[in-house]
């Protein structure tokens, strides 16, 4: 089975949802594959931009900050439950563009997954920056990656066309909210659903 993925790494529902698949995955009776695809959750921002993540919630969703740092317990909760550590509270958000750039440059490398999960945890565990060059570099050396080469590839715009092709193909499916899971190229799985729901679609086929 081909499971296509559009994520977004300050996304937590994407983070949960990648470890259930992956659980899920483990358990299949036939092998799977994952082909990861960028979205951005704000395309419109400027690489480099950071803000706290609590004002963007606020502002989003026209929430007071404890009905929001409430609701991020209840996900640190959820995740805990889960076997997958989050620290929520206190983060912040920013442009995931460059950060799409460095994962597709990561796959070229044969490091993809293990520049993904760098991400991901450093966002979300050790509430580190992900949101310029300058704190990408760094991470990508720790998942095994030359710094020069991902400088070099990030300065250039090497992987610019696909992370746009990603996030067109996206619109064109109609997805407005990620995790997305595209199973075969015909069965839609949306949300950070449970475990569950994602091996009875692997044993589907």
């Amino acid at each position: 089975m081909r499971v296509e993925l559009w994520a977004d790494l300050v996304c937590p529902f994407c983070y949960l949802g990648e470890h259930r698949l992956a659980r899920a995955i483990a358990g299949a009776p036939s092998p799977v594959t994952v082909e990861h695809r960028a979205f951005e959750l704000d395309p419109s921002l400027p690489s480099g931009h950071e803000r706290s993540q609590l004002e963007m919630l606020t502002t989003k969703y026209r929430m007071s900050e404890a009905q929001v740092v409430a609701m991020q317990r209840r996900l640190e909760a959820t995740a805990a439950a889960d076997g997958l550590m989050m620290r929520l509270v206190g983060g912040r958000t920013g442009s995931t563009r460059e950060a799409h750039e460095l994962l597709a440059h990561a796959r070229l490398r044969g490091r993809g997954v293990e520049a993904r999960e760098r991400l991901y945890r450093a966002h979300f565990v050790e509430q580190r920056s992900i949101f310029s060059v300058e704190a990408l570099l760094p991470l990508a050396v720790e998942a095994g990656l030359d710094a020069d080469d991902c400088a070099a590839a990030l300065a250039s715009g090497t992987h610019t066309e696909q992370v746009r092709d990603d996030e067109a193909r996206a619109r064109q499916l109609g997805v407005t909210g990620v995790p997305y899971f595209l199973l075969d190229g015909a069965r839609v799985i949306g949300g950070a659903q449970p475990l569950e729901v994602f091996s009875a679609a692997l044993a589907a086929g």
